[in-house]
Order: structure tokens, then sequence, then C-alpha cells
């Protein structure tokens, strides 16, 4: 009995350990917005050095340190060690916040790209169908992180090596419907997905109704960008070449 006391954490030193915890994290994010992704790595490393394996008896802060390590070595190109991260981090993560919280969503949103990264486009295919499914569900069709999940899985869908050119082309046709709509007809993102689509369509040979798409990005962006960014000149690329074959 007096031995389990002695090993029991009393509630200021859990206080005092959750506090720990927080400080490496606030800085392991800021460092990753500042993109400085080796040193979020060595951070969230230090913070997590006495920790075991991934468990759904982990503070969240604890497993939100593992998820921005996670992202800490996408960023750096170390994608098997963020696939594994990952994976022994997502069912901890679910269990704790539940299926449908935005943080383990964002977990296996983050697992999906790993995987595409890696060439598995099928696993990654998988994961970004579920999280477009959840996301439809809780956020509704129209919410921007819903978007972002149409682009993926459309991402997906192209570089799978059984290419489905189709449903590819039916997500991209979803985002530029509805930011259309929603941010206007002149809005970056609407160029992006001009341009977007306007690729799919040239890869499949659909030169005339590329056309019209690329020059549309390629106004949108030589409005809002200037001739001397990247965007633009890629537009004009494609609209150059597209109006050659024309």
């Amino acid at each position: 009995m007096i031995e389990d006391e002695a090993n029991r954490t009393s509630p200021l030193q859990a206080d005092s350990a959750r506090m720990d915890t927080k400080k490496p994290l606030r800085t392991a994010i800021i460092l990753c917005q500042q993109r400085r992704y080796a040193d979020a790595e060595t951070e969230c490393r230090a913070a997590l050095g006495t920790e075991g394996p991934a468990s759904c008896k982990d503070s969240k802060e604890i497993l939100s340190l593992r998820r921005v390590l996670a992202d800490a070595l996408t960023a750096q190109q170390k994608y098997s060690e963020a696939e594994a991260e990952l994976r022994a981090t997502l069912p901890a993560i679910e269990q704790v916040l539940g299926p449908d919280d935005a943080g383990t969503v964002s977990c296996l949103d983050n697992l999906g790209a790993c995987l595409f990264l890696q060439g598995k486009h099928a696993e990654g295919e998988a994961c970004h169908r579920e999280v477009l499914a959840i996301r439809q569900r809780v956020l509704g069709p129209e919410h921007p992180a819903t978007l972002q999940s149409h682009e993926n899985l459309a991402i997906d869908l192209d570089g799978h090596a059984q290419a489905k050119h189709e449903e590819a082309e039916a997500h991209y046709r979803t985002v530029l419907a509805v930011k259309d709509r929603i941010l206007g007809p002149d809005h970056p993102e609407v160029a992006t997905m001009c341009y977007a689509l306007a690729l799919r369509l040239n890869l499949d040979g659909r030169r005339k109704e590329a056309l019209p798409l690329a020059r549309r990005a390629l106004v949108i962006w030589k409005k809002s960008l200037g001739d001397e960014h990247v965007d633009t000149q890629r537009a004009q690329s494609l609209f150059t070449e597209l109006e050659q074959e024309d």
C-alpha cells in the first residue's frame, strides 16, 4: 500500500508534466511555421525522449507532439519515418479524441499524404477517401477542409498506376464550382483549380476544353500575382502550348 502511494502521480505532478510538454509543443509548432523542420524534429524528440510507444494513456500534448514530429519528418522527406510515427500514433489519437475529431482526421490525412509521396497511391487514396467522407459528414460539403480533401483525392487518383482520370476530374470540378461561387470568379484559388483542371483535360487530349480554363487561370494570376510570379508563368506556358495546338 505504501509502495503504491509512493508510485502514484499526484494531481500537482500531473499538472507539472503537462506544463513540461506544452512548452516544447509550442516551440516545435513555431519552428515548423518557420520551416525549421530539423530543429522542430530535435525539439519533439527531446521532449518525447522518456516516452514509450504511442498509447491511449498519453496526454493530448504528447500525442500532439507526435503529430508535429511526423509533420517535421514529412517536410524533410523522411517519409518512411513519418509513416511509422503516424501509424503508431493514429490508433491512440483516435481512442483519446474520437474518430471524427479534427486532430484524428488530420493525422489520417497526413498519413495519406505520406503514403502518396512514397508511391503507395492505393493506400494513400484509401486514407484520403476516409478523410473526405468524415469531413463531408462533420464539416459539410463546402467547408475549406472538405474541399482540400477533394483536391487531395484527385491528386491521388491522377497519380495512381491505374489512373482514374474521370473521377479525378469530377473532384476538381466540384472544388472549382464551390470556390467560384463562394470566393468569386477572380480569386487566386479559383485560378489554381482552373489550372489543375486544364492540366487534367490536356493530359486526356481534350485541349479545346482545357484552353479556356488555362486562359482564365492566366488572367486571374496576372492580375493578382503579376507577370513574373511562378504560377503566372506556368499558366502562360500551358496556355501557349494549348493555343498553338488548337
